[in-house]
């Protein structure tokens, strides 16, 4: 049913007045966020009381870019930057609007994203626009972004402009995009299976990879000019993984089962997670590999898989960790659209996790990590039909126009 949907909007689009309907109803979509991004921009809580408002009244106290040679975030660098670059604006507005002016605006940049990719594959304006504008009015965009604050949709961004330099056939800028997004947020790393299944199929090649550090450091540079030691910018993020000492922060998982339900303690259960996620990241990576011809569509799907599994079996998740699953699984049901129950279910235990600390509904992660478990099910059981028939995407829909 999707299908035709999709397929009704690109011949209704080929005329002239099918074009400007198209046009004019992503522009009261686009209208429709910006208004919704207003009216929520101005909530606020704890994470900025506690963190977000402190660090910028730092950087404002303290010279604005002078500031970054202190260590008084949570944050790797690049994110500052941004916070300098906005901290000038708290004259006008106030401080958690000025903040949260930083998601909203990537949360265009990724829709640029979303509206190229399914570009790619459907080579249709209509579709395209109608996905992109469509994007920012997506319930866990607008909660974590324009409602929360979060800034996961910065390096996501990237994740997504690393994807379409992949599906253009550019390793090099692919590589330095991603190294980008690691240099802003660890969780970037969780797509790694599927950029070593790249390397495998000598898409990217090894020498590629060197750029990511090299990136990294690159990006450290502003910080370290400011006056803060080199060592400590390097080793940031070893610092960000002893802040927590919990096997799950409320991500849907199956560690907030875990640490409820079982006696196993913190240690044992990081250790457990990192070797279970190695394993599992390794077997994405070589499962894919094996399965032979590798189409396009099937290349999402593999993404999808890596983004959903990757914090669902690693240790310390946050509830947010599962926004880049969200993201790519709605670009799925656009290029697999029989797929389309599993954006759903992936917005659905999303905001059941955002629940818990934005409204205290205890049980919101639990219902979440379920959802979570049978979306992996379903991924795991629809990739199976690819080592026994590696065009089963190409016969089971439509081919894009």
């Amino acid at each position: 049913m999707i299908s035709k949907s999709f397929q009704r909007i690109e011949d209704s689009s080929k005329s002239l007045r099918g074009k400007c309907i198209c046009v004019a109803l992503c522009v009261s979509l686009v209208v429709i966020a910006i208004v919704l991004y207003f009216l929520v921009s101005d909530r606020s809580n704890t994470d900025h009381t506690n963190y977000f408002l402190p660090w910028i009244d730092h950087i404002i106290e303290n010279g604005g870019f002078s500031a970054l040679a202190d260590d008084f975030s949570l944050y790797a660098p690049p994110i500052l930057y941004l916070f300098v670059i906005v901290s000038g604006l708290h004259e006008f507005l106030d401080k958690v609007i000025v903040l949260k002016l930083i998601p909203i605006f990537f949360n265009f940049v990724a829709s640029f994203f979303v509206y190229k990719i399914v570009r790619f594959y459907w080579r249709s304006f209509a579709l395209s626009l109608l996905a992109a504008a469509g994007f920012l009015l997506l319930p866990t965009v607008v909660m974590n972004s324009a409602y929360w604050g979060q800034m996961d949709v910065i390096y996501t961004a990237f994740l997504l402009a690393f994807f379409y330099c992949t599906l253009i056939g550019r390793p090099t800028l692919a590589v330095i995009v991603f190294g980008l997004a690691l240099s802003i947020k660890l969780q970037a790393v969780f797509i790694a299976p599927y950029i070593l299944f790249l390397v495998f199929r000598r898409e990217i090649q090894w020498f590629h990879l060197a750029l990511v550090p090299l990136v990294y450091i690159v990006m450290m540079l502003p910080a370290a000019v400011a006056g803060r030691p080199m060592l400590e910018l390097l080793t940031v993020y070893f610092t960000q993984f002893g802040f927590e000492s919990r096997l799950s922060m409320n991500a849907p998982n199956i560690y907030h089962f875990v640490q409820r339900l079982t006696p196993i303690n913190y240690q044992a259960g990081v250790m457990v997670g990192l070797c279970v996620s190695f394993v599992a990241g390794l077997a994405i990576s070589v499962s894919a590999f094996r399965i032979g011809t590798v189409s396009k569509e099937l290349k999402l799907l593999l993404l999808v898989i890596t983004v959903v599994l990757m914090p669902y079996v690693l240790p310390k998740m946050h509830d947010r960790y599962f926004f880049p699953a969200d993201v790519f699984a709605y670009l799925l049901m656009f290029v697999v659209p029989r797929l389309w129950p599993i954006a759903v279910a992936l917005q659905l235990s999303s905001l059941l996790a955002y629940s818990k600390f934005l409204f205290g509904f205890s049980y919101g992660p639990y219902l979440g990590g379920g959802i979570n478990t049978l979306v992996i099910a379903g991924l795991a059981l629809y990739l199976l039909h690819f080592h026994f028939s590696a065009d089963a995407i190409g016969r089971s829909e439509p081919e894009p126009p």
